[in-house]
């Protein structure tokens, strides 16, 4: 594990302690019976602070730096509940949260090393990498499960007031997506394969990043889409598209894991080790958002400051208990041990090699490595 030694800088916290010590103790021991406005009293105050920061200090410095690619999604609430409460801190690591708009680039960001995991939707750019070794998922994010609340597939407003009302009607239109090879593309797929529809036979525009797809929405520029929520509440909130039906009504699937480059778990496994159980604390919390019963008012409370907690990063331009609720409405289904769903990896990799997505076809208990997580 690359960890920055401790005993360098406990080194100079102790090297500073006498110090500080000498004249907390020529001080302190005079403060009773003084006023607590004294220069001793104030002295003594100052001078332990001086300490207990230096130690602070020196803790923050030991911890190992560690950055994770995610998407503003609520899919994302576990990582997000890790960090703010303190899962990470107790494994001693320093994680940073950096942000993306589009999964696939998350992927390629890891097998790069500019980030130590992603933790983001399955998609064929990652499995490409699978395909030659670099990456490999370690744990399991959201699913798509019937009954929970999911990705929807959106009209635009102009179109379903022009009479497309229907999953069948909208094959004929352009459809757009953030990047090909996402995993709307995927499920894109599936409700193609429903219907009958040749995947070949449908016009679909990529926009690369989520805003973008926004933007096309918006300016009638695509007809339909697929989209996440919270984004895609927002969408029908503004006016701007109908929801024609969520895609867990027509089927499963795994839409996310964790995952990090091969090399990473060859020379950190400790630091993999370390995340995961910091990020299956995560999970467990998330999953009290899936509950059925909310008759509980320790549970209501429970649910109400977990969703509070994950607004923040999806939705921090919104006052709170607006972005709390959004996050209520939206919660995906996770598994809380955080194991995948093999079977369902197997069919999205054959869809991905049979569309001409990946190079090969790969075996999905080559790329899964839950040895780390349990």
């Amino acid at each position: 594990m690359h960890q920055k030694p401790r005993h360098s800088i406990v080194h100079k916290v102790l090297e500073l302690f006498p110090l500080a010590w000498n004249h907390l103790s020529s001080s302190a021991c005079r403060i009773f019976g003084r006023r607590t406005g004294s220069t001793s009293a104030k002295n003594a105050l100052a001078g332990l602070v001086i300490v207990l920061s230096l130690f602070t200090f020196a803790e923050a410095q030991s911890r190992e730096k560690v950055t994770v690619g995610a998407l503003r999604f609520s899919s994302s609430g576990p990582l997000f509940l890790a960090k703010e409460r303190g899962y990470f801190t107790d494994e001693n690591l320093d994680v940073e949260i950096v942000f993306f708009e589009a999964a696939p680039s998350i992927a390629t960001a890891v097998v790069s090393g500019d980030l130590t995991f992603g933790v983001a939707a399955l998609s064929g750019a990652l499995f490409n990498l699978a395909a030659r070794g670099q990456i490999k998922l370690v744990a399991g994010q959201a699913r798509e499960e019937k009954g929970f609340p999911g990705n929807m597939i959106l009209v635009t407003k102009a179109e379903f007031e022009g009479g497309v009302t229907r999953l069948d009607q909208l094959f004929t239109k352009p459809f757009g997506l953030t990047q090909i090879g996402s995993p709307s593309h995927y499920q894109l797929g599936q409700l193609a394969d429903l219907h009958g529809v040749p995947l070949r036979s449908i016009a679909v525009q990529p926009f690369q990043t989520l805003p973008n797809l926004i933007a096309a929405l918006k300016a009638n520029r695509v007809s339909w889409a697929i989209i996440a929520p919270p984004v895609a509440t927002e969408l029908i909130d503004a006016g701007a598209v109908v929801r024609i039906a969520n895609y867990a009504d027509y089927g499963g699937f795994q839409f996310g894991g964790v995952f990090a480059a091969t090399n990473t778990l060859e020379h950190r496994g400790d630091t993999v080790r370390q995340f995961l159980r910091a990020y299956k604390r995560g999970l467990q919390d998330y999953a009290i958002l899936n509950g059925r019963d909310d008759s509980i008012a320790d549970r209501r409370a429970q649910a109400d400051d977990t969703a509070a907690i994950i607004a923040k990063y999806i939705n921090p331009n919104e006052s709170p208990e607006t972005a709390r609720k959004k996050v209520q409405g939206s919660a995906l289904y996770v598994d809380p041990t955080g194991h995948i769903d093999a079977r369902d990896l197997a069919r999205q990799i054959k869809w991905y090699f049979e569309n001409g997505f990946i190079t090969q076809e790969l075996d999905p208990d080559a790329i899964i490595r839950l040895e780390f997580l349990n």
